[in-house]
């Protein structure tokens, strides 16, 4: 019994020793096998290759930086620094308008003060002519010789006054717009103002020099500088008037010390009102000639 199970028991080890080699040898085969299915790279893209030869692909569009959509609906990233480009162009021609802009409505509102000013000053002659009018008239005509008012000139006197009295109604609001507007500009374009915008210009917004436009704007600021020159002079000239004839009705010395200070100072003032009106058409006849040497090929004449 033992002999018959010693020999039973060297064979089934000679057996799984022969066995297991053969089953290490199996797997190893089957794994090759499983590899050697899997398709390489190389067969891939020489797959890829010959589908796209098969197919129709010379419709597909080619895009560059030449003919990529630019702007909101673009891509935007290969044209962005031509967008940053055209929205800096932008911004300095935005704020360079906006300067135009304010120096024109400066401008406009320096002309409206000055007249509002002339205006109540003129008011202020009216108002002292006709109480002087008003105290000299007399009903009685045999005292005729002693007036030198009639009613006629206290009712023109009275409509004059009336009528510069709306006038500077009319200047108040006038310069009370131009404020609103250009603190309105102000406060809308904020730091887009440059500092160049304090100045004035009497040349409007958009306006190119050269143009018939530009030489009609220049033209007509220089005739309302004479104007505004000679409406100056006049008025002066009223007011030194009234300061003489009240020097001559007034008896007591010190009053008339007073009012003599203020008739020199007005003489002086009428003499530079003087100056001012011939500064004044001085530079119009030169901005004329100027206008006609250099302005002549501008379309039409101012």
């Amino acid at each position: 019994m033992r002999f018959v199970t010693f020999p039973l028991i060297m064979l089934l080890a000679i057996s799984l020793a022969f066995a297991a080699p053969r089953s290490q040898q199996t797997s190893s085969q089957a794994s090759k096998q499983i590899v050697s299915s899997e398709p390489s790279v190389a067969d891939v893209a020489r797959a890829l290759q010959e589908q796209r030869a098969k197919e129709n692909l010379k419709d597909v569009p080619l895009y560059t930086n030449d003919n990529l959509p630019k702007g909101t609906a673009g891509v935007g990233l290969i044209g962005s620094s031509n967008s940053s480009a055209s929205a800096t162009e932008n911004e300095k021609a935005g704020s360079a308008r906006a300067e135009q802009d304010l120096a024109y409505l400066r401008y406009k509102l320096n002309q409206a003060q000055q007249q509002l000013q002339m205006h109540q000053r003129e008011v202020a002659v009216l108002e002292q002519q006709l109480s002087q009018s008003s105290m000299q008239y007399y009903p009685n005509p045999n005292d005729t010789l002693f007036q030198e008012y009639s009613r006629r000139n206290i009712n023109k006197l009275t409509d004059a006054l009336h009528q510069k009295q709306q006038q500077v109604a009319d200047d108040q609001k006038e310069v009370a717009d131009l404020q609103d507007q250009i603190q309105r500009t102000q406060v809308s374009l904020g730091s887009a103002i440059g500092t160049s915008g304090t100045s004035e210009s009497a040349i409007p917004p958009g306006v190119k020099p050269g143009t018939k436009a530009y030489w009609q704007a220049r033209l007509d600021a220089a005739r309302q500088q004479l104007a505004s020159a000679q409406e100056a002079e006049k008025l002066a000239e009223e007011e030194l008037k009234l300061l003489n004839l009240q020097q001559l009705r007034t008896l007591d010395p010190n009053q008339r010390t007073v009012l003599a200070a203020r008739i020199n100072a007005k003489q002086a003032e009428v003499q530079a009102a003087k100056q001012a009106v011939e500064k004044a058409q001085q530079d119009l006849d030169r901005l004329e000639k100027e206008f006609k040497a250099k302005g002549s090929s501008a379309e039409g004449n101012p």
